[in-house]
């Protein structure tokens, strides 16, 4: 036995209470029809951008998503995937209430990440830039955005619950696409191995994944 299994505590603190994890169960049932899917981590929000870890990340929401695509092409033993789930903060990418001097320095690629962002998940009529092989679908942010009001008891756990939904869904996940760089991609990474799903683990990076 390890003395000190950090890997093992991250999952443990990271495991949302039931209730969320049937929560995140129902959203992914919602999209994936067999259960089966891909999770991309997508680091794209206007915070990173303008930080140190960020500057070798891929900032293009549709080069990223045409990499996963790629991917699963390639992919032999993932038969009955049935959808891609994004893992994103909508609110990081595009609110300028909140990263104003980054959106201004990152206007373009911000407002081209939403575009995208909604254009994969049927939030636009827009036509797609690119051939879609998967339902595309988000689920900690949107999920408790129409949880909260048809359950006024509950207090607002802000973006942290958000965060820890999408960890347990991308851990789920029989494929995950994180980002070099990312504390939150490695700890995913990290704890997927150790539950017998590293075969799986991929990161992409300017280059590709």
């Amino acid at each position: 036995r390890v003395p000190f299994q950090a890997d093992v505590g991250v999952y443990r603190a990271l495991r949302p209470a039931e209730g969320w994890r049937l929560l995140a169960e129902d959203c992914i049932q919602a999209h994936a029809t067999t259960g089966r899917y891909i999770a991309l981590h997508a680091r794209v929000e206007l915070e990173i951008m303008g930080h140190p870890c960020g500057r070798e990340m891929e900032r293009n929401l549709t080069k990223i998503v045409e990499r996963v695509f790629d991917l699963h092409k390639t992919l032999t033993d993932t038969t009955g995937v049935s959808g891609l789930f994004i893992a994103v903060s909508r609110a990081g990418v595009h609110d300028t209430s909140i990263q104003q001097s980054a959106y201004n320095r990152f206007r373009s690629i911000a407002d081209e990440n939403m575009r995208t962002l909604d254009l994969l998940t049927n939030r636009s009529s827009e036509q797609q830039l690119f051939d879609q092989q998967l339902p595309v679908f988000e689920c900690g942010e949107l999920a408790l955005q129409d949880f909260y009001p048809s359950h006024p008891d509950v207090p607002d756990h802000g973006s942290l619950l958000e965060s820890v939904i999408n960890f347990h869904i991308a851990v789920s996940a029989d494929v995950f696409v994180g980002v070099k760089g990312s504390s939150y991609s490695t700890d995913v990474l990290t704890t997927r191995y150790w539950l017998g799903k590293g075969k799986h683990n991929y990161r992409y990076t300017k280059e590709g994944i």
